[in-house]
C-alpha cells in the first residue's frame, strides 16, 4: 500500500497522533486515518472528526484498578459478551480494588487473577466460552 500524503499526518489531537492516511473511506465518505495513542501506543483506525474533536488528552485504552492497569474491555470490546465483560471487571475489582466491598475476601487474602487474563482479557473470554460458559452460569 502506498502512503498518501496528508496535512494531518504527524499531528496530535487529544491522545491520538495521526500516523498515516489510509485508502479507505467511512460509510459517509470521510477519510480513515491510522492513529496511535501517545500514552499507551494503542493503534486504531478513525475518521478525522473522531480524532480532532476529542475533549481531553487522557488515554481511555486502559483502566487503573488498584495497583494494576488492564485494557479497557468496555471501550475495545475485547470481551464481546457484555455479561462476561461485567463478570471480568467484577473479578478484577474484588482482587485488586481495596475500596471494593468484597476485596477483604479476595485481594486481601492474596487471591489474584491469571496474569495473561489481565494483559489479554480476550483470553478470559476464550477460556470462558471453551469451558462451557453461558448466560445461565456464574464465574467466581
Amino acid at each position: 500500500m502506498i502512503a498518501i500524503e496528508d496535512e494531518y499526518v504527524g499531528k496530535i489531537y487529544g491522545c491520538y497522533e495521526i500516523i498515516s492516511r489510509t485508502n479507505q473511506r467511512a460509510n459517509d465518505g470521510h477519510i480513515i486515518y491510522n492513529c496511535r495513542c501517545i500514552h499507551c501506543g494503542t493503534e486504531k483506525q478513525m475518521q478525522l472528526s473522531s480524532i480532532k474533536y476529542r475533549n481531553d488528552n487522557s488515554c481511555t485504552h486502559y483502566i487503573n484498578i488498584g495497583d494494576i492497569s488492564i485494557p479497557n474491555v468496555i471501550e475495545d470490546k475485547s470481551i464481546p459478551n457484555s455479561r462476561l465483560r461485567k463478570i471480568f471487571l467484577d473479578i478484577i475489582h474484588r482482587c485488586y480494588d481495596i475500596k471494593n466491598k468484597d476485596y477483604r475476601f479476595y485481594g486481601k487474602k492474596g487471591v489474584g487473577v491469571y496474569n495473561n487474563w489481565i494483559e489479554n482479557p480476550s483470553d478470559f473470554y476464550q477460556w470462558s466460552i471453551s469451558n462451557g460458559y453461558n448466560d445461565k452460569l456464574t464465574i467466581d
